[in-house]
């Protein structure tokens, strides 16, 4: 009958090649501090994001958990106008990628204080920097939040100018901050899928 075409089915072997690897499109470890290839957006008078270590940018109420070299904007410190802290990438080339996926280490309390409660997003610009858009709304946790993950995909893939950035907004009042650090966009590599058995019963 059709034993001879159920054994070639049962002996095939499916392999769908993928790339070796993602690509990386931006990665930073703010070890020496904020890149001249970053920029920021401040109203405070302590100069908004600041480079350093956990012990550097920490103050009595917004402790930073040691994290090697970071980034950190400090509400409880300066207790001055943070509601718009922003912290910008450099402008990425992302016209050939097809998946983009921005990671980042966050630590953040998203806490209120004297009714004021503390915000932050994560935008991003397809226009360099002139119009902002939010991707999500950054959310606290238990101290550092490592290898957070947002697609951006159907927001940025293929355009040719491309910006995010990290706001911070103190709510008005006096409240925390955020730390920021080991941010990377990049765009996974396909997943390898393969077929190593097949078993068709007879009937």
């Amino acid at each position: 009958m059709k034993t001879h075409l159920l054994q070639i089915l049962m002996a095939c072997v499916i392999l769908i090649p993928a790339a070796s690897s993602q690509t990386v499109f931006l990665d930073e470890q703010f070890d020496a501090g904020i890149p001249a290839t970053w920029t920021q957006t401040t109203n405070a008078s302590d100069g908004g994001w600041k480079g350093g270590n956990a012990n550097s940018l920490s103050s009595t109420s917004f402790e930073l958990e040691a994290h090697g070299n970071l980034v950190a904007t400090n509400d409880d410190d300066c207790n001055c106008n943070k509601s718009a802290d922003r912290l910008i990438s450099p402008s990425l080339d992302l016209s050939t990628a097809s998946l983009v996926i921005v990671k980042f280490d966050l630590f953040y309390y998203d806490a209120s204080y004297d009714g004021s409660q503390e915000e932050g997003k994560l935008a991003y610009s397809t226009d360099g920097g002139t119009t902002w858009s939010i991707l999500g709304t950054l959310t606290g946790g238990d101290g550092w939040q490592n290898g957070l993950l947002m697609d951006a995909t159907a927001q940025v893939a293929g355009e040719g100018d491309v910006k995010f950035s990290w706001l911070y907004n103190d709510g008005g009042g006096w409240t925390y901050g955020m730390g920021l650090d080991n941010v990377m966009v990049f765009e996974p590599a396909p997943v390898d899928v393969e077929l190593t058995s097949l078993s068709i019963p007879f009937y």
